[in-house]
């Protein structure tokens, strides 16, 4: 996302704090190398704006690399940490530059749980300097549906204020555990996002498909 400058927004409606048995408390995902995560972006009226593709690459201990496309053509190339907090991107990189970067996600996720952060940077376009400042909240873990499917998520309330002007933005995303990554995002400032597809990587295909052959041959138990 560019610079936001959407002033006077109000928070976008919450529905009672759900809260279920499932509701555990989660940590940051594992990632395997391959693993493909493509998302769509709609406008207002459900028109379909864009695909971005997101494909797992390295994965060290400390660090996750994700190869960006939109449409099919490279954009960035991201580096996450283990929070899956952005820590550098090369290439053609969509947001602006941050230090330090936003914390999305404060793992481990419970409904009820907040957090805050601060960070300033560059806008790439224009070159000015900004300072933003948020806070989150989860405020249900609950069904959710995309074209990816149903998951069960949290659902984090982000309310962003930007220090340099006086604008105030809200975005609500979900994070689903057994994906490892958003699966919904919905902002006042721009575009629904939500999950289309998940692609496991060939050592997990290889791995299920395996794991199938030996339950029918009845040589591993199917739990």
């Amino acid at each position: 996302c560019l610079a936001i400058t959407t002033c006077n927004a109000q928070p976008i409606a919450t529905d009672p704090v759900r809260s279920q048995a499932a509701d555990t408390r989660h940590g940051p995902p594992a990632f395997t190398p391959g693993t493909a995560f493509k998302y769509t972006a709609y406008s207002g009226e459900l028109k379909r704006l864009a695909t971005f593709d997101a494909v797992v690459g390295a994965v060290s201990a400390n660090l996750i690399t994700f190869n960006v496309s939109r449409e099919g053509v490279p954009q960035e190339e991201t580096y996450r940490d283990g929070a899956l907090r952005l820590v550098t991107a090369h290439g053609v990189p969509r947001t602006p530059t941050r230090n330090p970067s936003a914390v999305r996600f404060a793992f481990p996720l419970q409904v009820g749980k907040t957090w805050s952060d601060s960070y300033e940077g560059t806008h790439l376009q224009s070159g000015r300097r900004y300072k933003y400042e948020n806070h989150y909240k989860v405020v249900a873990y609950e069904p959710v549906t995309t074209k990816a499917g149903s998951f069960m998520a949290y659902r984090i309330n982000r309310e962003n204020r930007n220090l340099t002007s006086p604008a105030v933005s809200f975005e609500d995303y979900w994070y689903a555990p057994d994906i490892g990554f958003e699966v919904k995002r919905v902002a006042d400032w721009g575009p629904v996002e939500e999950l289309v597809e998940r692609l496991a990587s060939k050592f997990q295909v290889s791995v299920q498909a395996m794991t199938f052959r030996l339950a029918n041959l009845g040589l591993m138990r199917r739990d």
